[in-house]
């Protein structure tokens, strides 16, 4: 999966569009739990450092800016994401 990541920095600035025309790919993420995310404009996926990965559909855009920016993922994934998109 190496071959689908992106640097953080630059996903963190960069429009939508430029997310999206990465589709499929993710973005490391500095977390205890969450290795990386990935959004292509309509589904956030999250991969975690157990190797397990998740795709959650119908995430809106400021839901993946928010989590993207959040300082604790895993606060933020538990309480924003698990369990309200499947």
């Amino acid at each position: 999966m190496a071959n689908r990541r992106l640097d953080q920095s630059a996903a963190t600035t960069a429009p939508l569009n430029n997310v999206m025309s990465h589709a499929n790919a993710l973005i490391p993420v500095d977390s205890s739990a969450i290795r990386a995310i990935g959004y292509d404009g309509r589904t956030l996926t999250v991969e975690f450092h157990s190797g397990r990965t998740y795709d959650h559909p119908d995430v809106p855009y400021h839901v993946f800016n928010e989590f993207l920016n959040a300082w604790s993922k895993g606060t933020y994934y538990n309480q924003n994401i698990r369990g309200r998109y499947k």
